[in-house]
């Protein structure tokens, strides 16, 4: 089914998340848990069951995606968590939504069979259900921002892009294109690619954080996809972090936060 070089990919990429997993799972084992967690209430949706923190905000609301092979609970441990904290304890309504097949047995295998011209018209479609459920819900917000890491900074990308309801977003070491994610390079998808929606996210206040060491992500590619917005004339606040890999550090939180006042 899969040629010998995407097999390999597959495999090289499966393994470098594995490490990562491992790593931060060690990392997370003594960390004290957020005091955000016993706020977190779950919502069975016509997009699927969300995560919602602070049903009643004052600033706005956040919806956050994850990266490959975990879930929402990715923004409940490490870095991530004070970036939600900030969030919450400043008034924003936070809602996480799991992305489709990334949890799956072989998860690269799953997303390889289902990336085709069809997933972004699915995602549309979900996303359509969810903002339609959360105005129903708890009323239509001052404002929307959409974001995301790696995987899920794709998604951010993309959401932005498609809906006029997000004008802020961000999005941490993100996948800027799937051919460029490590063993995904034979896969071609240029309707789920943020590089044919600069146009669209140009009038939006974005913040894009990419590594320079990062063996999931093409940085490169990440550095031209920033390039080309900043060309293009984006409100874009560009991070580059020269010598880290595909992870999230401490500065890059420190930079997110500070990006997050000027959007208040």
């Amino acid at each position: 089914m899969f040629s010998e070089s995407m097999r390999i990919g597959i495999w090289k990429f499966t393994l470098l998340c594995l490490v990562i997993c491992l790593y931060m799972g060690c990392s997370y084992k003594d960390e004290p848990t957020p005091e955000f967690i016993s706020q977190v209430k779950t919502y069975d949706t016509p997009a699927g069951t969300i995560w919602v923190l602070n049903d009643k905000p004052s600033l706005g609301q956040v919806v956050l995606f994850h990266g490959l092979t975990v879930d929402h609970n990715q923004y409940f441990h490490g870095q991530q968590a004070r970036a939600v904290t900030k969030l919450w304890t400043e008034g924003y309504q936070i809602i996480f939504i799991d992305l489709p097949n990334t949890t799956v047995p072989f998860p690269y295998v799953k997303l390889k069979e289902t990336l085709n011209e069809t997933y972004l018209e699915n995602w549309n479609d979900r996303i359509a259900h969810l903002l339609s459920y959360l105005d129903e819900k708890f009323g239509i917000p001052a404002k929307r921002t959409v974001g995301g890491i790696s995987w899920g900074g794709l998604h951010s990308l993309m959401t932005a892009a498609a809906f006029a309801e997000f004008m802020n977003y961000f999005a941490l070491i993100p996948v800027t294109d799937v051919k460029f994610l490590s063993g995904f390079n034979e896969i071609q998808v240029d309707s789920f690619s943020p590089y044919f929606r600069i146009e669209d996210l140009v009038p939006k206040h974005g913040f894009i954080a990419w590594a320079g060491r990062d063996s999931a992500v093409d940085p490169k590619a990440s550095g031209d996809f920033v390039l080309k917005l900043v060309l293009a004339g984006a409100d874009l606040t560009p991070q580059y972090h020269g010598t880290i890999g595909h992870e999230i550090s401490e500065e890059m939180i420190n930079q997110l936060c500070r990006w997050l006042d000027t959007i208040r």
